[in-house]
């Protein structure tokens, strides 16, 4: 057929429309923090990534809007200009919290800012079993029927407690870090890019075309290069007791002075949620862990590098696509069923909620749904310790008395410590 060329083009070009569509900028954030987004890794996220997550497709798109918002945010200005904020390197959620204490006095909505704990909470999977906090009939004189409840969505309750753990804590017990490179970090970025290793297998060895088998390679090769140029990151800080080297000493569950306080979180979608703690161990999750250090020229330079790796994105289906005037038709018809797979992985891994595939909020979730204490672990040895009591509630208003009660407790608990800090 003398016009197939011209239909392979107008084919590429009408599937980079409806890839460039589907796609979410957020695919970005992955490509920019590796530790935290391939953190994960077992059978079923083996399967999930090699299937639904190539970016070998048309992503042109969401790399201008990434492009636009670094932009927007002044990181083009220069080393420590601009903001990370709300960008593909430290996203925001976009949450407002507000502290619970024992001071009379009013707070102001904070904002969750990037906020590890509360994607963690988001991602709990709640389950319909367990029992429901009936509503209670006050009125126990009355000799009104009590009005049938309908209910229209099942609401739960998820209380996040934080706290430096000590020998006393569970035996079962799951470490998390999110700091270093490690073998889920590789085995990740390699599982997602199978198909495009397949493809390009069969392009170097059956056709004999070894920089087409390059480019289609590109992909796993700047996700490898992100590892290389990643960004620093604000640590985990919890101080130490002085006498640490003692074995038979603890690490008490609270420092002492630290006032204990309540942070609930502002997400209606998602139900009651609510996280405990000690104030010096909890805010600093709604502050700037894991907010990129900016400290040394080296950084910038990582920045940088970073950012031409996005870059890059934006011009790898359009090279793609200009390619198909000197390649065979053979190759032309490989490139174009490889791009309407991704197209249509991208679209079942929108549908299916799955760009959380692998990432440490995703693997703390599925710690703390099954029960188990969840020790988030920095480099610097500072630690945290969670556990989690997820409980249905039959409606709003039983899930709001829920968090007064807590509230209500944690003011109590901090009254008794006040005595002893005089």
């Amino acid at each position: 057929m003398a016009n197939t060329p011209a239909l392979v083009g107008a084919l590429g070009s009408v599937i980079g429309y409806l890839g460039s569509e589907v796609c979410e900028d957020t695919v970005f954030e992955r490509l920019l923090w590796p530790q935290r987004f391939y953190n994960d890794f077992d059978f079923a996220i083996f399967l999930k990534m090699a299937l639904l997550m190539p970016m070998g497709g048309p992503l042109h798109k969401a790399a201008l809007q990434t492009f636009d918002t670094f932009r927007r945010k002044g990181l083009y200005r220069g080393r420590r200009k601009g903001h990370m904020l709300g960008s593909s390197f430290f996203s925001d959620q976009i949450l407002k919290y507000r502290v619970s204490s024992s001071e009379d006095q009013e707070l102001d909505d904070q904002e969750v800012r990037n906020g590890i704990w509360v994607e963690a909470l988001r991602r709990v999977k709640k389950s319909d079993s367990g029992a429901l906090r009936p509503t209670k009939n006050e009125d126990a004189e009355s000799t009104v029927e009590p009005e049938q409840s309908v209910r229209r969505s099942q609401q739960h309750l998820k209380h996040l407690r934080l706290f430096a753990p000590n020998k006393s804590s569970k035996l079962d017990i799951a470490v998390v870090t999110e700091e270093l490179l490690t073998w889920r970090t590789y085995a990740g970025i390699l599982a997602s890019e199978l198909s495009a290793i397949a493809v390009a297998l069969v392009v170097g060895i059956k056709e004999k075309n070894i920089w087409f088998a390059i480019y289609l390679c590109l992909p796993l090769l700047l996700k490898l290069a992100s590892q290389a140029v990643a960004v620093r990151r604000e640590h985990l800080l919890v101080s130490r007791p002085r006498n640490i080297r003692d074995n038979t000493t603890q690490i008490p569950k609270f420092e002492s002075g630290s006032r204990s306080i309540i942070c609930e979180v502002s997400d209606p979608d998602q139900g009651f949620l609510v996280i405990e703690g000690p104030e010096a161990i909890v805010l600093q999750f709604f502050k700037h862990y894991g907010h990129p250090t900016r400290e040394k020229p080296s950084d910038r330079i990582r920045e940088c590098f970073s950012m031409a790796l996005v870059f890059a994105f934006v011009l790898c289906f359009p090279f793609g696509l200009l390619a198909m005037l000197w390649v065979k038709l053979e190759i032309q018809y490989l490139w174009l069923s490889y791009q309407m797979y991704t197209v249509v992985a991208m679209h079942v891994l929108r549908l299916l909620d799955g760009g959380g595939c692998g990432r440490t909020e995703e693997k703390i979730a599925k710690d703390l749904s099954k029960g188990r204490e969840v020790h988030l672990r920095s480099q610097n040895c500072s630690e945290v310790a969670a556990t989690l009591d997820l409980t249905p509630v039959e409606s709003i208003k039983i899930g709001r008395s829920l968090v007064a009660e807590i509230v209500g407790k944690n003011n109590s608990r901090n009254t008794l410590r006040l005595p002893s800090q005089g």
